[in-house]
């Protein structure tokens, strides 16, 4: 075992969600990594914990199928669309 300490990382935030950050800031700290944006970031993940504001929400609720939106557009509206789908080189499938 080395006699080195481990140098202690200090953040500006005494948020209880600080913990689950540090497994990683660690890491990059270890590897001469960690950085004062990659601080700022996890500050600025831990404020928006404290409020309740997920991350990484998943609630994306699908209601409209592209069938629905096809049915509505008018024939000029479709000609657009396929020419624009051509204009990206999209395979035959999306612009037929």
């Amino acid at each position: 075992m080395s006699g080195k300490k481990k140098k202690q990382i200090k953040l500006a935030t005494k948020s209880e969600h600080v913990q689950s950050f540090m497994p990683m800031l660690e890491a990059l700290q270890a590897q001469n990594e960690l950085n004062q944006v990659l601080k700022n970031r996890v500050e600025k993940a831990c404020g928006l914990l404290d409020e309740g504001v997920p991350l990484y929400p998943n609630d994306f609720s699908k209601d409209t199928e592209v069938s629905d939106i096809w049915a509505i557009m008018t024939i000029s509206e479709e000609k657009s669309w396929r020419l624009w789908a051509r204009s990206l080189n999209l395979p035959a499938g999306y612009h037929s």
